[in-house]
């Protein structure tokens, strides 16, 4: 069952974010003059507001995306790569087959993913890991395009609480909790019904967003939790000042 479900990755955006314009500082001339002999008092201090973060469309060569992704090191001993190295953010691909509608999820990703986008494979050594084959993929967009990009994906579990995995394995999706991390997060979990085991076997796409930065994490739950946060560290390493929001 590995080998048929170490592959999968997702991901998604778009909706319009307006620009909130910066607050003016006052004006010299309502200062009024005292006439007295005393010292003039100082003008009140005008409370300074807090900017939201410059949105605007990144430009990353894909040299510099691909440095975005974690080294095999940083997930630990046991992990080698990435492999299957590939330009562009992942599509749903596998992870929404046997919904009742892939196609219409498909085209909405499509249409609402980052613009740019990286991707790896991390394969473990240790053929006895639930899932040896895990996945890392990032995106870069506007802040407004990358928030509508994980609008987007809230959705997704509505249109496939249930269907068949490979034609014949009965799966569930649903929105698992987050992890606090990032700006905001969507987690995509869907339980698969083996004929080998009783209990069902958990898969997950992890996403969150900070400023325009998507990172998205494929793997078992357990390995979300262990290396989501070191995915996103490594790109925010790499990708600090080129993108909205970092």
């Amino acid at each position: 069952m590995r080998s048929i479900l170490g592959r999968a990755v997702v991901a998604f955006a778009a909706v319009a974010l307006t620009a909130i314009p910066a607050c003016r500082g006052a004006n010299d001339d309502d200062i009024a003059i005292g006439v007295s002999t005393a010292a003039p008092s100082s003008p009140t201090p005008t409370p300074t507001a807090v900017a939201s973060p410059s949105d605007f469309t990144p430009t990353i060569a894909a040299d510099q995306l691909r440095r975005g992704l974690p080294t095999a090191v940083a997930l630990g001993a046991q992990w080698h790569g990435p492999t299957d190295q590939g330009t562009g953010f992942p599509d749903l691909g596998k992870f929404v087959q046997g919904c009742p509608q892939p196609g219409r999820l498909r085209t909405g990703h499509e249409e609402t993913k980052p613009i740019r986008g990286a991707l790896g494979s991390y394969l473990n050594a240790d053929k006895s890991v639930v899932l040896n084959t895990v996945q890392v993929g990032l995106g870069v967009d506007t802040i407004s395009r990358s928030m509508a990009y994980l609008a987007f994906l809230r959705t997704v579990p509505g249109g496939c609480t249930s269907g068949l995995l490979q034609g014949k394995y009965p799966m569930r999706m649903s929105l698992a909790p987050p992890r606090s991390l990032g700006d905001e997060e969507v987690n995509l979990r869907i339980a698969v019904d083996l004929p080998d085991r009783g209990t069902p076997l958990e898969l997950e796409n992890a996403f969150v967003r900070v400023g325009g930065l998507v990172v998205v994490f494929y793997g078992v739950p357990a390995q979300v939790d262990e290396y989501l946060s070191t995915a996103l560290t490594s790109a925010r390493q790499a990708l600090t000042g080129g993108v909205p929001g970092l």
